[in-house]
């Protein structure tokens, strides 16, 4: 294949250490000078390398387009985070040598106001590098992308390390005319229109030739032959196939062990390191020991060894085979298909186990299966059938309810599908009434003990009944039952799981996050009065909040195992955000109903487009509680004054009075200060000498408090949003609710604390920690309202009664770290939920005044107070309620794991 190519005359002027991007530089080259776009964005320019070559290609090519790299240029969970140097080149170059290129310092969705629909030619999503994360930037700016326009998607073929783009690509394909080059990671072209291929001769040659090898390795032999000469490319040698796998293996490497080093089980472990080499799985996978690997994540070993990779291993064997193998929980990088394949595929084996453990079983009550049909997709709703005829367990009913469908092949179906087993009952509706009218029909057929609804085009699996039939036997009184669920792709593949925590009220009043597959006792449900007419696209979660306002946690049961396949078509929910608008308005509706039965004055809105969460706003009472703000301190002025002019200037909530904790400090900086805050009217200083035991500082401020509500406020956190207190009092005053916890953020805009994970490094630690500010996290959890079992005490607010019931902190087993959680878990104990919301925004600078935990002489002491934890709540950090046996408690990222233990 012939082409003329711009880049035969290209050397790229600017070019960065991180090299993902630089086998592409050619072909950004060659696109930008062939398609000429007026209007140019990149998401995601980190150190700039794709980004200045499309500046590069503008400017030698004297093109009339305006160019804007938008990022905030702190780095994310697979780029990795940069310090502010980083930004400081970046916008330098860009000044010095670009014109016509505008860096905009912003999130993503916050730059979307920047530009008008349909004004973007080209469009290159290089940011966030999860699945949730790369769909929402897609949906959100694909307005913005004119009818001729071209999106470029990078990291498609890359699938280790929690990285989803690949899921994502594989979506799109269904939808768009694409092309993708395998290599550099994968780099994708989604056309807007298919006519551009046809009416540009660059693209259409190289879409229409064998043109994978084209732009492979710029530095090939074929590359060039002289300066504006026609280029034929021949194939690649081995030599290229070599260093093409070389580059991507190292890339790979990096990334894992800038995952590894900053995970917070691996600094807990640091001393471990001295006695066991063989401490974490990378070092033991099946293609061998990584020298360089056990070098890196060892400091100590690599001053000994440098880059002698044989001493090393030899090092690594003498240790390994004397101290053997200890995992915190066999932690791997694993792709959900390598997971399904590892511990989820019902092979002959495991269906015969099946099979055995149903003839254990004492009891076996008929459970009726619900397929509402509407001019169904026969070949789909024959597999949904086939799905239920195929169960382990025998003894359902399945109820068809036809609501008036106008399809002959279907009709013709269903009549013959209704002879071939007298377990089937069909049920033929003489008018169409939509969903709810449609379940409440097979609801009023059904003779099952318990019923679920299963959609038309979905999946059983094939030990589903089973399974609950089971959790019946352990929990007799249960009246809900629900399942973890995954997603069937257009290519008929699994992908997309959703593993869910246990019962999660909170969760529920912002997303049906229960979904598929719930199974709901049949009397209790038909007392309820069944589905509601006026919720369709929301009658299960309209459902769901009323059948649990009136059940205790043991008569809801979650089982954390994939029990239902949602598929995507088109048409559904599953596949296209927008395939369902009407669901947005009765979303609302939903939640807003269900505050009304509980007597809360709330307003709902949607935000978070396109997913459009629900966020519940209520009604703060006219008679303000007194809130009692505790802030222990020692000699930390600076932060300090942060910390007390946030709550003078950005805080709205008007009724609270501040005690600051002075642990005898002795800087004459801090004694002014607090002598001038002392003469303020909201501001007491209360003493407290002796040695740091914030367990016993917090007590004793929580004694001298005069409000109805205490806040334990660290010295080194400032608040961001201005309602951040009303968030929390509103959520706090309500009875069922212990301690609340906010979102904080390090100073680099990422996320120090949104929620505690029990048993994640062997004790407790923070979800999503050092994610993006506007990330919205695993299954949107960094976006909602939730309850978790445990929040930071560095953002603290519960009644006082409550602190005083539970006897507040632990003063003489947890003094420094831990007391937190463990006044937490007493809370949950004593029957109320805690409460985390991302609504509540403030800055956290951890550990600046009293240091980090896991270095020096702090580090016996946290450990003796992790094991009182282990000793005192090993039932919970087990086995968190508020996080799922399938995720990882090595990371802090919700990573698939391999499962750990459940009742089954």
């Amino acid at each position: 294949m012939k082409l003329e190519l711009p880049s035969l005359c290209f050397q790229p002027a600017y070019t960065s250490k991180v090299n993902s991007w630089h086998d592409h530089l050619h072909f950004a080259y060659d696109l930008v000078a062939n398609f000429r776009p007026r209007t140019l964005v990149e998401l995601g320019v980190h150190y700039g390398d794709s980004y200045f070559t499309f500046c590069q290609a503008i400017r030698d090519q004297e093109l009339e387009c305006n160019s804007f790299g938008v990022d905030r240029w702190s780095g994310e969970i697979h780029s990795g985070f940069y310090d502010e140097e980083v930004w400081d080149i970046v916008s330098n170059y860009n000044n010095a040598n670009y014109n016509f290129s505008r860096l905009i310092r912003k999130e993503f969705t916050s730059a979307l106001e920047d530009f008008e629909e349909l004004s973007i030619d080209l469009l290159h999503l290089d940011g966030c590098h999860t699945y949730e994360a790369v769909k929402n930037d897609f949906c959100n700016w694909l307005p913005k992308i004119s009818e001729q326009g071209i999106i470029l998607l990078h990291d498609i073929h890359e699938r280790s390390n929690g990285f989803g783009v690949w899921k994502l690509w594989e979506e799109l394909k269904h939808d768009f005319k694409t092309f993708s080059f395998p290599f550099g990671h994968g780099l994708g072209l989604i056309f807007k229109d298919c006519n551009v291929v046809e009416n540009n001769k660059y693209f259409n040659e190289l879409l229409t030739s064998d043109a994978l090898n084209l732009y492979y390795k710029s530095k090939s032999k074929n590359r060039v032959s002289s300066k504006g000469e026609k280029l034929t490319i021949a194939g690649t040698t081995n030599d290229d196939e070599n260093l093409k796998k070389s580059i991507h293996q190292n890339v790979i490497l990096s990334d894992k062990i800038r995952r590894i080093q900053n995970s917070f089980s691996w600094k807990v472990t640091a001393p471990l390191r001295l006695l066991r080499r063989k401490i974490l799985d990378p070092f033991t996978r099946k293609e061998g020991f990584d020298a360089r690997l056990y070098l890196q994540l060892n400091p100590d070993l690599h001053k000994i060894y440098g880059s002698d990779y044989e001493a090393a291993t030899n090092h690594f064997r003498k240790w390994g085979k004397k101290q053997g193998r200890m995992y915190l929980n066999a932690h791997e990088d694993m792709s959900y298909p390598a997971w399904v394949n590892r511990f989820d595929t019902n092979d002959i084996s495991r269906l015969e186990q099946f099979k055995i453990e149903l003839s254990y079983l004492e009891e076996t009550p008929l459970f009726s299966i619900i397929i509402p049909i509407f001019n169904s997709d026969v070949k789909l709703l024959r597999a949904a059938i086939d799905s239920v005829t195929g169960q382990i367990y025998l003894n359902w009913e399945l109820i068809l309810v036809d609501d008036n469908s106008s399809c002959k092949k279907l009709l013709n179906f269903l009549n013959e599908i209704e002879k071939s087993d007298e377990k089937i009952i069909l049920i033929r509706r003489n008018q169409n009434g939509h969903i709810s009218e449609a379940c409440n029909s097979g609801l009023d057929a059904a003779s099952g003990r318990y019923f679920a609804i299963l959609d038309h085009d979905d999946l059983l699996r094939e030990h589903t009944i089973l399974r609950m039939c089971q959790s019946i036997k352990e929990y007799p009184d249960c009246k809900i039952i629900y399942s973890d669920e995954d997603k069937i792709c257009l290519k008929g593949e699994r992908c997309s799981p959703h593993f869910k925590p246990d019962w999660n009220p909170e969760l529920l009043l912002s997303q049906n996050y229960i979904c598929h597959i719930c199974f709901f006792e049949t009397k209790y449900i038909k007392d309820l009065e069944g589905y509601r007419v006026g919720y369709e696209g929301c009658q299960d979660w309209d459902l769901l909040l009323r059948a649990s306002e009136n059940l205790n946690e043991n008569q809801i049961i979650h089982i954390p195992q994939i029990l239902y396949h949602w598929r995507m078509t088109k048409k559904s929910t599953a596949s296209k955000i927008s395939a369902k608008n009407y669901v947005y308005k009765n979303s609302l509706k939903v939640v807003k109903s269900a505050w009304e039965r509980r007597g809360i004055e709330v307003s709902v809105e949607s935000y978070g487009f396109p997913n459009n969460y629900v966020r519940s706003k209520i009604s703060t009472p006219e008679c303000l509680p007194l809130v009692s703000i505790i802030i222990p301190t020692r000699d930390n002025l600076k932060h300090l004054e942060k910390c007390i002019d946030s709550l003078i200037y950005k805080t709205s909530y008007p009724n609270f009075e501040v005690l600051v904790m002075d642990n005898g400090s002795r800087e004459r900086g801090v004694i002014d200060y607090l002598k001038k805050l002392n003469s303020l009217e909201r501001f007491r200083i209360v003493n407290v000498p002796g040695e740091f035991n914030f367990s016993k500082i917090c007590n004793f401020g929580a004694s001298k408090a005069s409000g109805c509500l205490i806040l334990f406020l660290n010295d080194d956190v400032e608040a961001i949003t201005n309602d951040w207190l009303s968030e929390m009092v509103v959520i706090a005053s309500r009875k069922e609710v212990g301690c609340v916890g906010a979102k904080l953020l390090y100073p680099n805009d990422t996320v120090q604390h949104a929620g505690i994970i029990l048993g994640l490094g062997g004790y407790a630690g923070h979800a999503f920690r050092r994610f993006p500010r506007h990330h919205n996290g695993y299954a949107s959890r960094l976006d909602l309202v939730q309850n978790y079992s445990a929040v930071t005490g560095a953002c603290l607010l519960v009644r006082k009664e409550v602190f005083f019931k539970v006897s507040g902190f632990d003063e003489n087993f947890l003094k420094i770290a831990f007391n937190d959680v463990d006044l937490c878990l007493k809370v949950l104990k004593a029957g109320l939920k805690n409460v985390w919301t991302p609504h509540a925004l403030l800055y956290h600078y951890e550990s600046a005044s009293r240091g980090d935990d896991l270095e020096g002489k702090n580090y016996k002491r946290f450990l003796s107070e992790g094991n009182h934890m282990r000793n005192k709540w090993s039932e919970y950090l087990l086995r968190d309620p508020a996080y799922n046996p399938n995720l990882s408690i090595c990371v802090e990222d919700f990573s698939i794991a391999a499962p750990r233990e459940t009742n089954f």
